[in-house]
């Protein structure tokens, strides 16, 4: 075994650029402002990537089942016209993160936070379907079965 100098056992200095308060830095650099949202700092490649790195019930399951795998299985179990909708009902978490019910529930403004940030995806890459149900502000209307 080698021997290693002190400066070899340094720690790699890593300098994050957070944004400002509401905004997230994306893996292709884009910084998103989550409380108002632009169509033009939004990326599918962003929005793919952070899905699939993300487990479900904050990775309280047996087995590995991200976000990314959840949309997709979702885009195939609904009628071919919820198809778009359902691969792009959690776009959103792409950029807030997949936030637990519970947690929800206790910050109901979340869900405002959520559905403009939706609004804003799927009226970017959606079909006419999403894109009815986003409503004249912007939030993204769900229905009782895209819940």
């Amino acid at each position: 075994m080698s021997e290693q100098t002190n400066e070899e056992l340094q720690p790699i200095e890593i300098t994050v650029d957070r944004g400002r308060p509401g905004e997230v830095r994306t893996i292709l650099g884009n910084l998103v402002n989550i409380l108002q949202p632009d169509p033009d700092t939004i990326d599918l490649r962003d929005i793919i990537w952070s899905l699939c790195k993300q487990q479900r019930y904050n990775g309280h399951m047996r087995t590995m089942y991200n976000v990314g795998m959840h949309s997709t299985i979702m885009s195939y179990l609904v009628p071919e016209e919820y198809a778009v909708e359902a691969l792009l009902h959690d776009a959103s978490e792409a950029y807030i993160g997949d936030i637990v019910h519970p947690f929800k529930m206790l910050f109901p403004e979340i869900n405002g936070i959520e559905n403009q940030l939706l609004g804003t995806i799927m009226t970017k890459f959606g079909d006419d379907h999403c894109r009815s149900r986003v409503n004249e502000k912007g939030m993204y209307e769900m229905s009782e079965t895209s819940a």
